[in-house]
């Protein structure tokens, strides 16, 4: 994983919440980087603001606990998502 400089979302949460559009703005691009990493067969499970980063280029997910799955089959769950091994 590279190193992405920028500060944590949960000092700004305050200041966000007072522009719906810039609300919406990191939401998305919150809910892209979840796609990529699920499309990449991982799944971050300590998503939280201290750990989402304001970069110059967009919001980039960091630290936390990050999780390899794969899609096996409809049976193993009802999204279809089912951990890889024990861990």
């Amino acid at each position: 994983m590279d190193y992405a400089q920028g500060e944590p979302l949960s000092p700004r949460v305050t200041e966000l919440a007072q522009s719906v559009d810039a609300t919406v703005e990191v939401l998305a691009q919150c809910a892209d980087a979840v796609q990529h990493l699920h499309q990449k067969g991982v799944l971050h499970r300590d998503l939280k603001p201290s750990n989402i980063l304001l970069t110059r280029r967009g919001v980039v997910l960091g630290a936390g606990d990050h999780r390899p799955w794969h899609r096996p089959g409809p049976a193993a769950r009802r999204d279809g998502w089912a951990p890889r091994g024990d861990g």
